[in-house]
């Protein structure tokens, strides 16, 4: 509530940010913004931003952060129409695909194959909000930088249901580019070689191929 009157009585978010320490000096705004999530129920019959779903009860839509994560967003140069357009689409399915992944975490391309939709866990949902504003900070010094884009972190959740929190990333071969070699780089040599038979390398498979 604090957030949304900020934005709708200052605007950009340097006033925004004035407004909020005028009116509220013993709260922090980066903090603020940092903890902001917002709540969006889906009914079964569908509603102002919701399509009808084939669901007998309403499900929910946390979303962490939404200020910091739009701010990323910008600076990767993506609009919030081209987003949504690739990953609020109701006339495509996500196209799921197989990992060597240890993680157990399950992945997703939009259909346009523009994002990857991963799920993830408390702790590294958590770990991710917390490096936001250094990680916005970096983006903004070296907008060439080859970090990986997260673009969105939220929660899905239906009563009775166990949740399950994702994040959206940009897709590291949005390109029109070649593709020889694909590798999963984590930056360790701790049990990090592909077999001979998977189709992504990992860090000494790039160091033996590559290096």
């Amino acid at each position: 509530l604090i957030m949304t009157w900020a934005n709708e009585a200052a605007g950009s978010e340097e006033a925004c940010a004035e407004a909020f320490h005028q009116r509220l000096p013993w709260l922090d705004f980066e903090t603020c913004i940092q903890e902001q999530v917002r709540l969006f129920p889906v009914p079964p019959t569908g509603s102002a931003y919701s399509p009808q779903t084939c669901l007998d009860k309403t499900f929910f839509i946390e979303e962490f952060a939404p200020r910091l994560f739009s701010e990323v967003r910008r600076y990767s140069g993506i609009s919030s129409a081209a987003y949504f357009d690739s990953v609020c689409r109701t006339d495509f399915e996500f196209i799921a695909f197989g990992t060597n992944s240890k993680s157990g975490e399950l992945f997703f391309f939009t259909y346009d194959h523009q994002y990857l939709i991963k799920t993830t866990s408390e702790l590294e949902a958590q770990t991710l909000v917390r490096m936001l504003p250094s990680y916005l900070d970096r983006l903004q010094q070296e907008p060439r930088s080859l970090l990986g884009r997260y673009l969105g972190l939220y929660r899905v959740h239906m009563e009775g249901d166990q949740s399950k929190l994702f994040f959206v990333m940009r897709s590291v071969t949005a390109h029109n580019l070649g593709i020889s070699h694909t590798y999963d780089i984590k930056g360790s040599v701790r049990n990090r070689k592909a077999a001979a038979h998977d189709s992504v390398g990992k860090d000494l498979n790039f160091d033996e191929e590559m290096g």
